[in-house]
């Protein structure tokens, strides 16, 4: 298959085709010919060409109704139309509709009609380039915005994910503080991460003071032996021990608090009245 551009000659005068067939042997381009519309279409069919030159006085189908189903069904071929004055008036007619791009008056100067030819495949692949430059913009285009969809999407479930969390922490936190045992978190380095209402009421009904680091609190030495014990691994398990506070005894469960099965995050301090 040759790699040259194809121009399509149509006339129904045999003579007219040899001597354009002639003209063009030194030219770069393959050159086929149709001596009618009907053929003309059915070579297109074929083998698309990239530039279309006809006849417009022709039998059966003329020159202007040719190229108009040429431009219907290739767009981007470039379409002339050879003719001579008396089918000016109609050829303009089809110039300004956009089915002919150029006139070329008969009889015609050969290197006229091989210039026109030339501009038609520049035209022609011009037409292909900006197409395939608009559909590759158009490509990217639709992808950013199927990225951004994407985000946008993904923003949106993180949302979901994230109010579900925060719902269900804020139900966590209402059963926390409504119970009636105190209950005290500790991280690893002995700081205080959170205590529900009744641990702070327990405390303020003690006399204690309760800091942000273990060090700092007025909890008594056994209870803060067995917090320190919980929290470096001493005792893994949980501890039991009983403790008077404000001259009442009251059960006390220290529990490691475990965020990975290998590795202890804290300790969970529970208080219970013992009598």
């Amino acid at each position: 298959m040759s790699n040259q551009p194809r121009i399509l000659f149509v006339d129904d005068e045999a003579q007219i085709l040899k001597s354009i067939r002639r003209h063009f042997l030194d030219e770069p381009y393959e050159v086929l010919t149709a001596n009618s519309g009907k053929e003309g279409l059915k070579i297109m069919e074929d083998t698309p060409a990239e530039v279309v030159v006809s006849d417009y006085r022709m039998p059966e189908m003329n020159g202007g109704e040719f190229l108009k189903r040429v431009s219907e069904r290739w767009p981007e071929t470039s379409r002339l139309v050879l003719s001579g004055h008396a089918d000016l008036g109609s050829i303009i007619t089809a110039i300004n509709d956009g089915e002919i791009f150029k006139f070329i008056g008969k009889p015609w100067n050969d290197q006229e009609l091989k210039i026109a030819v030339r501009d038609g495949v520049e035209k022609y692949h011009s037409l292909i380039n900006l197409k395939r430059v608009a559909g590759e913009s158009l490509t990217i285009a639709a992808d950013l915005l199927q990225e951004s969809q994407d985000k946008r999407d993904e923003i949106h479930s993180r949302n979901l994910h994230l109010e579900k969390e925060v719902r269900t922490l804020r139900k966590y936190e209402a059963v926390f503080n409504s119970l009636n045992t105190p209950i005290v978190f500790f991280d690893k380095e002995g700081g205080m991460m959170e205590l529900n209402i009744a641990a702070l009421h327990f405390f303020e009904e003690a006399g204690l003071t309760v800091g942000e680091d273990l060090l700092d609190s007025e909890l008594p030495d056994e209870l803060r032996c067995a917090i320190w014990n919980t929290l470096n691994g001493v005792e893994a398990d949980l501890q039991k021990l009983k403790i008077t506070l404000n001259q009442r005894q009251h059960g006390v469960i220290v529990v490691p608090l475990s965020l990975e099965s290998d590795s202890y995050e804290g300790a969970v301090l529970l208080l219970m009245p013992y009598d």
